[in-house]
């Protein structure tokens, strides 16, 4: 079987018909394997080893024509498909530079701020691999997640990163599935990769004009300044007790944080004096809380607030991290952090100062 390839030396209409044929053979194969219940499935996510072989000839094809530098990583999955794992979008997907420099990247994100982010690496994913992990894994189509069942996929070599990112690879491409800023699992980021996976030669058309129409969503207003500014004396007074010192506050546009010191009474002993520093992390708070959750298991680990733990910051909109002397606490995309000095082996205040931070949040 001939290359798709043109040959050098043919005429520059050879060229573009070679390229031609190529895109419809791409296209054509592409639309086949989308069809659902075309042939049995051998695997535990539904692809069959036809589709797996006939994947082999969308690589072929797009990589004699070179096509995927070009590809929209936006266009690699429906809207719809995402909402399964995340929600209802807010907005619509947008493009950006992938996190690390290398490649383009969408960000898909909830009415509740939660995302979803696709990179694709169009070119040099099999370098890109090796240098991000001592080998790329070799079990074509499978992936092996630790504590959980193997998933499987379309894919020549699939990894994961951290907690919450699936890195697949298809001939030299590779496409990352990131959930790390939403409540999604790995199992619905494997079944994303795999559906991202047999779109890359194959991608969605440009949306029409007029035909997405998002929810419109608030994005999250910040009226104050620094974490100081978020709580006047009167509330803080009425938390923590008689302050001892003005709160002292540092930081950015990007977080900043704030220590009281008051006065605490104890029965018997001198006037004591507690410590408490909150930190508020503007943007990328779900991210942030999720990373703290997944931390392998130690003395500073967290374990999600819920109101079995009978924690006041459990609800709908909030979702908060209980620490030995901690809590973290998101909405909005927003993170609060609440940290304290233990007086006589007791954390005091934590839970109803990040309560009355969350509140000033809109």
């Amino acid at each position: 079987m001939g290359s798709l390839a043109p040959r050098t030396g043919h005429s520059a209409q050879h060229r573009f018909s070679a390229r031609w044929r190529g895109s419809a053979a791409v296209a054509c194969l592409a639309a086949t394997l989308a069809i659902p219940g075309c042939s049995p499935s051998d695997s535990p996510n539904g692809y069959s080893v036809a589709a797996l072989q006939d994947l082999q000839l969308l690589r072929a094809a797009a990589d004699a024509t070179g096509e995927r530098t070009g590809v929209d990583p936006c266009a690699l999955l429906e809207p719809r498909e995402v909402e399964v794992a995340l929600g209802k979008l807010g907005t619509v997907p947008r493009a950006a530079n992938a996190r690390d420099g290398d490649g383009r990247r969408c960000i898909y994100q909830g009415t509740d701020l939660r995302s979803i982010e696709v990179t694709l690496l169009a070119t040099g994913g099999t370098a890109w691999m090796r240098h991000s992990r001592a080998a790329v894994p070799e079990r074509k189509g499978w992936l092996f997640a630790p504590g959980r069942t193997s998933m499987s996929g379309p894919w020549d070599a699939a990894a994961l990163e951290g907690c919450c990112r699936i890195d697949v690879m298809l001939g030299d491409s590779v496409i990352s599935i990131d959930v790390l800023g939403s409540r999604a699992t790995l199992e619905q980021a494997a079944n994303l990769a795999g559906r991202a996976v047999r779109r890359l030669d194959a991608p969605l058309p440009p949306a029409r004009p007029g035909t997405t129409k998002p929810v419109e969503i608030e994005q999250p207003s910040f009226p104050h300044a620094t974490a100081c500014e978020m709580l006047d004396r009167r509330e803080l007074e009425t938390l923590l007790g008689p302050l001892q010192a003005e709160p002292v506050g540092i930081g950015d546009a990007t977080s900043s944080s704030c220590t009281y010191r008051y006065a605490k009474p104890l029965p018997g002993l001198p006037l004591t004096v507690g410590t408490i520093k909150s930190t508020v992390l503007w943007r990328g708070g779900y991210r942030a809380l999720r990373k703290a959750l997944a931390a392998p298991a130690g003395d500073g680990t967290f374990e999600e607030a819920s109101t079995d733990l009978g924690s006041s910051l459990a609800s709908p909109s909030v979702q908060a991290a209980l620490g030995p002397d901690r809590i973290l606490a998101a909405t909005r995309d927003v993170l609060v952090t609440v940290e304290s000095v233990p007086l006589l082996g007791r954390t005091e205040h934590v839970e109803e100062l990040a309560s009355a931070l969350l509140s000033h949040i809109r």
